[in-house]
């Protein structure tokens, strides 16, 4: 009877194992790069549909983003007159903005020229960076309110 594993044994199951946390290391390298582009390209998305829709109805919007603890609300209105109208909470990955106001208020206004509303926000600087996971994603300039997402 036979007490021990003889060395061919051990070394295929040292391969079985290389070959599985091989697998498993690229499968990690290769979804982390594309989860932080869904959730960059989530952001851009959601804001340009908040800009849309401050041209579509005459009316401020306005763009939360609460860093500290990872979610973004939006709300109709401007200032102090706030109604909240959608969250987007379990973000993937952290966000930070530049500048680095927590909570960090843009506010699309809608400027009527004629008949048409041209949403820009206020806040300081030409424009604010949405960084996720610390690289820089999402651009957005002032007076324009042109949305950029960065590859």
């Amino acid at each position: 009877m036979r007490k021990s594993l003889s060395l061919i044994e051990i070394i295929v199951v040292i391969v079985i194992i290389t070959f599985v946390s091989s697998i498993a290391l690229v499968s990690f390298l290769y979804i982390t790069p594309k989860k932080i582009e869904a959730t960059s390209r989530r952001i851009t998305s959601e804001l340009r549909w908040l800009r849309g829709l401050t041209a579509a109805k005459h009316q401020d919007h306005t763009a939360r983003f609460h860093q500290n603890q990872n979610y973004i609300e939006f709300y109709e209105g401007s200032g102090t007159s706030l109604i909240l109208i959608k969250t987007i909470k379990n973000l993937d990955y952290p966000i930070t903005t530049q500048p680095s106001d927590d909570p960090l208020d843009l506010t699309f206004q809608a400027v009527v020229y004629g008949r048409k509303s041209i949403p820009s926000w206020e806040g300081s600087g030409s424009t604010v960076e949405i960084y996720v996971n610390g690289i820089k994603k999402v651009k957005i300039y002032k007076n324009t309110g042109c949305i950029e997402y960065v590859r």
